[in-house]
């Protein structure tokens, strides 16, 4: 942490993937402020004092990090954060992975990579709607989670999903709760729509009872 930067210069930490919630459980970053995909990163957003964002799934690398004009906001994330974030700083290799990332999000080459993909999440939401599955959350990222259940549940659909051809990301318990089981998988702009259909096809004829 930068600890004499002045109040009016950004502050930050490293932090655990969750964005820090205010005393009412609302997100710290402002309404206003329209994430890239993948990411809760900002940037030129006038007004927009608290960002922030996983390094894992938006850059590719590990960690993640807040950074924010506010002074007591940084405070309370170091007083009485402790428990929910990391003790050690990014790895070098990781950080020198995020900085490569962030210079290409913020690139002329980012902003035509960022376009497409905007457009495969609507088809994805468009797609699931069309099917009847109904994912945990309907965000506008492309990291999509849909529930199924207990882990024998979870664990029939996960074969179910792989003889079709589609690979995809069980999450069981412990890491979620009993009955909280699911499928997660992420999509990127080289992942096409006739895999997206795929894919979609492969969640639809799975054995999701809870996930619809």
């Amino acid at each position: 942490m930068n600890g004499g930067a002045s109040s009016a210069s950004p502050l930050a930490v490293n932090i655990s993937r969750a964005p820090v919630r205010s005393s009412q459980g609302r997100s710290r970053h402002r309404e206003d402020a329209r994430p890239f995909p993948g990411s809760d990163v900002t940037v030129n957003r006038p007004g927009v004092r608290d960002c922030p964002s996983s390094l894992s799934k938006g850059f590719g690398a590990a960690g993640g990090f807040l950074a924010s004009a506010d002074r007591r906001l940084v405070e309370e994330v170091e007083l009485l954060g402790p428990a929910l974030t990391f003790s050690a700083p990014i790895r070098t290799a990781g950080l020198a992975a995020a900085s490569a990332a962030a210079e290409v999000v913020l690139s002329e080459e980012g902003r035509r990579l960022r376009e497409p993909l905007a457009e495969d999440i609507g088809y994805v939401q468009d797609g699931f709607a069309a099917r009847g599955v109904t994912p945990a959350a309907s965000e506008e990222t492309p990291i999509w989670f849909v529930k199924v259940g207990l882990p024998e549940v979870l664990d029939a659909a996960v074969r179910q999903v792989l003889a079709a051809g589609v690979y995809v990301n069980p999450a069981s318990y412990p890491a979620v709760g009993l009955r909280d089981g699911g499928l997660r998988f992420t999509q990127t702009v080289a992942l096409g729509r006739d895999r997206i259909d795929a894919v979609l096809d492969a969640l639809e004829t799975a054995s999701v009872p809870e996930g619809r």
